[in-house]
């Protein structure tokens, strides 16, 4: 009896800890990353899927755009998820329908299914595309669908693509069939940099690196790139350079790309001053938290600094200085801090309408802060807009939204605010009559609507002539 009773006990505690061990969903996040023809985004992981008890799978549908090459992971729980070897499902549909995706928490695979899904033959090319620095590409930046940076065959499997009146220059590029990342040609690590007229070995799979193409300062070239997958077991790129005029010697730039910037290498308000032989430098003002960036040479990733992101953590808001040593070969790029020079104001719009651009400056300089006129558009979020502009302490903070066009003419509202003293949040209700509404304003005096009088480049003037000037929000014409 003794026995049979621990026994019992022992299966009770089972039962306990298995149903404490249950498969909760509410846990897990599941989501779909991929091409944006299939996805919200281009693999921004915004597809949530849901979980099916029945099943135990999670599950979601989603609509296929077109006949492209479609790829995607699930991203579970953070963690990224392919197929058997890691790589990207792959698949293509007949015409644009509706796929079904499912993922296994146990197994950590996908499916998906659809009436028009039909395999993807990674071993057809219909034709080749080279996709790299829009500066050697006929200004496409990495665009793998563009038709002008298309391929001839001019035998099969031999591709070649002319360019003319190419700029001195450091550039990137891979090669990309069928209009997609999906089969794709890159770097053998340790020869990405290709010499003139030599077949250097590429490589496929699913990222290989970049080649790199250098065409010294002083000439334009012409430029010849082909791509020899006669052999697939051994395929070659070639590029081949020609000089074709003189061209002036320019000073190379620096600056800045990070995630302060959305990663635009072509940003030229982050550009570094030269501070002696070798050195350059920035100073901006950084809100506390994580940030990452590179310096790239002139507007190109071809060349950056350093190899991997620099991290910079700010346990406050600061003005930090970014410096770029060309002499020091082991730590190019290094980092100071000094108390931040500028408040960061956060603007907020609850609103129904469809767009808002925003100008602002501070003072009554309008120097510009957040772009020319009509102004940068709003960062669209649930129920309205947002945005974030930096000012000096102790100045003033002036706005012009400017709305979606009714008829020929643009909807404005000018905004005078009083000197900021801390960081602050505003929050606006744009009604549909175009009146705002200051629904909650902090560290910051009321705002009023502004007398000040603009004109169309977005500058204030004293006094209104002849043309279309903005006034307490309204365009009048004088």
């Amino acid at each position: 009896m003794k026995k049979f009773f621990t026994l019992l006990c022992m299966a009770l505690v089972s039962a306990v800890g298995f149903a404490q061990d249950a498969y909760d969903p509410s846990a897990h996040t599941a989501v779909v990353s991929g091409t944006e023809n299939l996805c919200s985004g281009n693999w921004t992981a915004e597809d949530q899927m849901t979980y099916d008890a029945a099943s135990g799978l999670w599950k979601i549908t989603l609509a296929a755009k077109d006949t492209k090459v479609i790829e995607f992971k699930v991203v579970y729980d953070g963690e990224w998820y392919g197929d058997e070897k890691g790589n990207n499902y792959q698949f293509q549909v007949s015409e644009a329908s509706d796929v079904n995706i499912t993922f296994d928490p146990n197994t950590l695979l996908s499916t998906y299914s659809g009436d028009k899904v039909v395999a993807y033959d990674p071993n057809k090319i219909d034709f080749v595309v080279v996709a790299g620095s829009d500066a050697l590409l006929n200004g496409e930046n990495w665009n793998v669908e563009s038709t002008v940076n298309r391929m001839t065959e001019e035998d099969a499997g031999y591709y070649e693509l002319k360019l003319t009146n190419v700029a001195a220059g450091n550039y990137e590029f891979k090669f990309a069939a069928n209009g997609a990342w999906a089969k794709q040609w890159g770097a053998v690590e340790g020869q990405e940099t290709l010499a003139n007229g030599v077949a250097t070995p590429v490589q496929g799979g699913a990222n290989p690196g970049n080649l790199k193409l250098v065409l010294e300062k002083g000439a334009t070239y012409e430029v010849v790139l082909t791509l020899d997958n006669m052999d697939p077991d051994a395929p070659t790129a070639t590029a081949t350079w020609t000089k074709t005029g003189e061209a002036a010697i320019e000073d190379d730039v620096y600056s800045l790309a990070g995630t302060f910037n959305g990663w635009n290498q072509k940003d030229e308000s982050l550009e570094l001053a030269k501070a002696g032989e070798g050195i350059y430098n920035i100073t901006l003002p950084l809100q506390a938290g994580e940030h990452k960036f590179k310096v790239v040479l002139n507007h190109d990733w071809a060349v950056a600094y350093p190899a991997a992101d620099y991290v910079l953590n700010l346990t406050e808001d600061a003005d930090v200085t970014i410096t770029l040593d060309l002499n020091n070969t082991e730590n190019p790029v290094s980092v100071t801090t000094a108390a931040c020079s500028v408040y960061f104001v956060t603007i907020n719009v609850k609103t129904s309408k469809e767009a808002v651009n925003l100008f602002a400056c501070q003072g009554a300089s309008w120097e510009n802060l957040t772009g020319g006129w009509p102004g940068t558009a709003m960062t669209k979020v649930d129920g309205g807009f947002t945005y974030s502009v930096k000012v000096t302490k102790g100045q003033t903070l002036q706005l012009i939204f400017n709305g979606e066009a009714v008829g020929d003419k643009s909807q404005t509202e000018n905004i005078e605010l009083g000197e900021i003293t801390a960081n602050a949040t505003l929050e606006f209700t744009l009604n549909d009559d175009w009146t705002f509404t200051a629904t909650g304003i902090q560290n910051i005096q009321t705002a009023q609507k502004s007398n000040a009088i603009f004109n169309l480049s977005g500058q204030r003037v004293e006094k209104a002539q002849r043309g279309i000037y903005v006034i307490n929000g309204k365009k009048v014409v004088k």
